[in-house]
């Protein structure tokens, strides 16, 4: 049944100019993202989950971007586009927030993604051909044939160890069960309730929760024996499911009676419902205190639950049709190519002086130096130098060190700062963050010719 569910520029003017001062701050980590796919609008949003507000501009994906998933490094997001025209996976450089390659094809009508947790391989739920595309991460191409389950599969989920693969099929009201080591299907389909769309799996990969829209119920699937051992009533339209970081509770999107349901997983008992309109996907935070929900079309926002007051406590516009989301759970570092005491062969640096250590941070077609924070800037421990009395600013100039025609930022930094580099140190390294939080990192040879000071 063939049904679909519904300035970055080269600046070739150098500038030597210097940077005011504003007060010193100490270098934090980004904070974590979620991403959220609009399928309307064709693009990914970004929310910063320390603000939870949106994030740069939109990232154009594919036509009709329904879910997505991250690879366990945080580098790396993958999205399915849905609709007529796509039937592939976008890759996104979470360092740049860009899309990396071209496409890459899948089967018709793509519907959900997962990633094995060494982050190898995702699986790619091809609705109406009825199976499942293979993607090698290493070199983002299909691997192998695609691998057949039942009718019109809408969802898959992956156990904590890797090894096997669950799979709610709409239309034939059963899981397929995939061996990961084979990529085979294995024993008979496992027999839920009517209509299975959604299904997520306890952190301690025992227990399968499978939500059934056609009979307003979830499955509760044991993974040990692959039987079916309770049914959970939690109404009209249950659509999708998530469970907390714990692994205590699971929350269900019943869309039909705008809530979040709430299942104790000791009990398998629904223990409180949230008020929330036309509920979708549904991530949280790493520590489990907050949970994110898609708010379905018309509707264009992301609800905040703080999950233990039980209350939506905030909203998020987001783009057209918002579908999926998932939270990065680690901050991608963008590398980036620096030069210690630029035009100097060896970089000799004398941990005794009083002076600076010049470093050029070299521009280039995917870092623009000025979106940098010059206050996040540190070199092995070392702050930028401030000079000036009446009117302090920090040494810090716009040049085009090596003649590429880009603009490169060099600053100097305080020998007497410097710390975690002596006399065995080769490689010293400089890190930072750029204005949108994205954390920044290089590294450069380095000769120590005095580490011991009087």
């Amino acid at each position: 049944m063939n049904t679909r569910y519904s300035w970055s520029m080269n600046r070739s003017l150098v500038v030597a100019i210097s940077l005011f001062a504003t007060p010193c701050v100490a270098l934090a980590a980004s904070g974590p993202r979620a991403y959220v796919t609009n399928s309307l609008s064709d693009n990914v949003s970004v929310i910063d989950l320390t603000t939870n507000t949106v994030v740069g501009l939109p990232i154009p994906v594919g036509i009709g971007p329904v879910k997505v998933a991250i690879t366990p490094d945080g580098n790396t997001a993958y999205v399915v586009n849905s609709r007529t025209g796509s039937d592939n996976v976008s890759a996104i450089d979470l360092t740049t927030n860009t899309v990396v390659g071209s496409p890459i094809p899948v089967g018709f009508n793509p519907l959900d993604i997962a990633i094995t947790p060494d982050g190898t391989t995702a699986y790619v739920v091809n609705n109406s051909p009825d199976n499942v595309s293979v993607l090698d991460l290493t070199t983002n191409t299909v691997v192998g044939s695609p691998i057949p389950v039942g009718t019109n599969p809408s969802g898959i989920a992956i156990t904590p160890d890797g090894n096997t693969a669950y799979v709610p099929n709409f239309l034939s009201d059963d899981v397929s069960v995939i061996d990961l080591t084979t990529n085979t299907v294995v024993g008979l389909p496992i027999l839920v309730g009517i209509k299975p769309h959604d299904i997520a799996i306890t952190p301690d990969g025992n227990t399968a929760y499978v939500v059934n829209i056609g009979s307003g119920n979830v499955s509760v699937i044991n993974l040990t024996t692959n039987a079916v051992v309770g049914s959970i009533h939690v109404g009209s339209g249950p659509w999708r499911i998530a469970i907390t970081p714990d692994g205590s509770t699971a929350y269900v999107a019943v869309s039909g009676r705008h809530e979040i349901s709430m299942i104790d997983v000791a009990t398998n008992a629904v223990v409180g419902t949230i008020p929330v309109i036309n509920p979708s996907s549904i991530a949280f935070t790493p520590d489990g205190t907050t949970a994110y929900v898609v708010i379905s079309q018309p509707y264009t926002i992301v609800s905040v639950i703080d999950v233990a007051a039980r209350a939506v406590v905030g909203t998020i516009p987001v783009g057209n049709g918002p579908s999926g989301i998932t939270i990065a759970l680690f901050n991608p570092v963008l590398p980036i190519d620096i030069d210690i005491k630029p035009n100097s062969d060896p970089n000799s640096i004398n941990l005794c002086s009083n002076g600076a250590v010049p470093i050029a941070i070299l521009g280039s077609g995917t870092l623009d130096v000025l979106d940098i924070n010059t206050d996040s800037l540190r070199f092995a421990d070392a702050s930028i130098k401030v000079v000036g009395r009446k009117d302090p600013h920090q040494l810090c100039s716009y040049e085009d060190v090596n003649g590429d025609f880009i603009t490169d930022l060099v600053c100097h930094f305080l020998t007497t700062d410097i710390a975690g580099i002596d006399g065995e140190s080769s490689f010293a390294t400089l890190n930072g963050e750029l204005g949108g939080g994205t954390a920044i990192e290089g590294s450069d040879s380095v000769n120590i010719v005095k580490d011991t000071c009087k």
